[in-house]
C-alpha cells in the first residue's frame, strides 16, 4: 500500500507531477522576473514566550507557491511550503519546530517564541517565469524589568505662592514617560506643564487641590516600571471657620456646645472669645449657662500664623 502524501491538493498526485514539471521548465526556459517582497512581522516586536505574525506584501503578478526559511534559502533550513489558491495544502520542512502556521495567504505565525527563534526569515514565492524573495531580520527579545525611576525629594509648597518642579531620573532613553497623582493618570494644563520628554513635571501655582502621592512611570514594549511615591504637601488656610450650635436663640440659660471648624494645612489652632475675652483654645467647648452676647471663633495656620475670625451673636 503507498504512503499517504503530508499535503492535500485539489486534484490526484499524476496532475501534480505535470504541475512541477511545467513549472520547472518555464524557470528554466523562460526569462524569470525576480520580485522583492517586503515582509511584516506584527506585532513589532518579538518577545521570548509571546508569538509572531510574518506576512508578505502585494505583488503586482500571482504565485502559485511560497516557502518559508529559518535562515538563508537552502532545503535544510526550510520551515514550510504553502500551495497557494487554487492549489490547496502545505508540506513541513527540515526547520520545523511544531509551533509555526502557514496561512493560504503565506503569511506564518511562530508561537511561543524562543531566543534560538532569532534570526533571518525569508520567504519565496514562485509562479510561471516568476520568483519572488523578501528577507526580515527577527530579534527575540527576553522580558525583563526596567530599572526602579527615582524621583527629586521635595518640601512643603504654600498654596498660590510656590512652584512644584518634580524630575523622573531614569537611565533608559527610549521609554515613555507619564505621571501619577494618587494613582491616577496626570494630565497636562495651564498650570501643570510637561516638558523635557515628559521628564520634568512643573506645577504653577500649586494650589491645595495639587496635594497627594506623586510617582513617575516608566515604560516601552517589553516591561513598565513606578518609582517609590512623592507626597507634595501643600500649606493653605485657614479659611474663615464655621460655627456650630444646636440653636442660636435661647428663652433661658442653658448648656450648648460650640464647635469650631476651619479647612487648613497644616490643622488650624483654635481659640474662643466671648465679647472680646478669651476662655477657651479647644476647637469645641462646652458651655454652662450660655449668656447672650458675640462669641468668636479665631482659627490660625501654626506654618504661616494666618489668621480667620467668625463671630456668632447669641440672643
Amino acid at each position: 500500500m503507498m504512503e499517504q502524501s503530508p499535503f492535500t491538493l485539489g486534484w490526484k498526485s499524476p496532475c501534480l507531477a505535470v504541475f512541477f514539471l511545467s513549472s520547472n521548465f518555464l524557470l528554466t526556459h523562460a526569462q524569470v522576473t525576480q520580485y522583492n517582497l517586503p515582509v511584516f512581522m506584527s506585532p513589532s516586536n518579538a518577545i521570548e514566550g509571546q508569538g509572531v505574525n510574518l506576512t508578505t506584501g502585494s505583488s503586482p503578478t500571482a504565485f502559485f507557491i511560497c516557502n518559508w526559511y529559518r535562515g538563508t534559502e537552502i532545503k535544510k533550513n526550510l520551515i514550510v511550503t504553502v500551495y497557494l489558491p487554487p492549489l490547496n495544502g502545505n508540506v513541513f520542512g527540515p526547520a520545523y519546530t511544531g509551533r509555526e502556521t502557514a496561512d493560504k495567504n503565506c503569511s506564518l505565525f511562530v508561537d511561543n517564541l524562543k531566543q534560538d527563534d532569532s534570526g533571518t526569515y525569508t520567504v519565496t514565492k514562485d509562479g510561471p517565469s516568476v520568483h519572488g524573495r523578501g528577507d526580515l531580520n527577527v530579534e527575540v527579545l527576553a522580558p525583563s524589568l526596567l530599572p526602579k525611576p527615582s524621583m527629586s525629594i521635595v518640601q512643603l509648597f504654600r498654596e498660590n505662592m510656590d512652584s512644584v518642579h518634580l524630575k523622573c531620573d531614569t537611565t533608559v532613553r527610549s521609554a515613555n514617560i507619564s505621571w501619577l497623582r494618587n494613582g491616577k493618570a496626570l494630565s497636562s494644563s495651564l498650570r501643570i506643564q510637561l516638558s523635557n520628554n515628559n521628564q520634568t513635571l512643573t506645577i504653577q501655582p500649586v494650589l491645595r487641590n495639587d496635594a497627594g502621592a506623586y510617582q513617575c512611570h516608566i515604560s516601552n514594549p517589553l516591561s513598565a516600571q513606578r518609582s517609590d511615591t512623592t507626597t507634595i504637601s501643600v500649606i493653605y488656610g485657614p479659611d474663615p471657620p464655621v460655627i456650630k450650635m444646636t440653636a442660636k436663640f435661647l428663652t433661658r440659660p442653658t448648656n450648648r456646645k460650640l464647635n469650631c471648624k476651619a479647612s487648613s494645612f497644616p490643622e488650624a489652632e483654635y481659640r474662643w472669645f466671648h465679647n472680646g475675652k478669651e476662655f477657651s483654645e479647644k476647637a469645641e467647648v462646652l458651655l454652662k449657662n450660655i449668656q447672650s452676647g458675640s462669641y468668636t471663633c479665631q482659627a490660625t495656620n501654626p506654618f504661616t500664623h494666618q489668621k480667620e475670625n467668625t463671630t456668632l451673636e447669641i440672643e
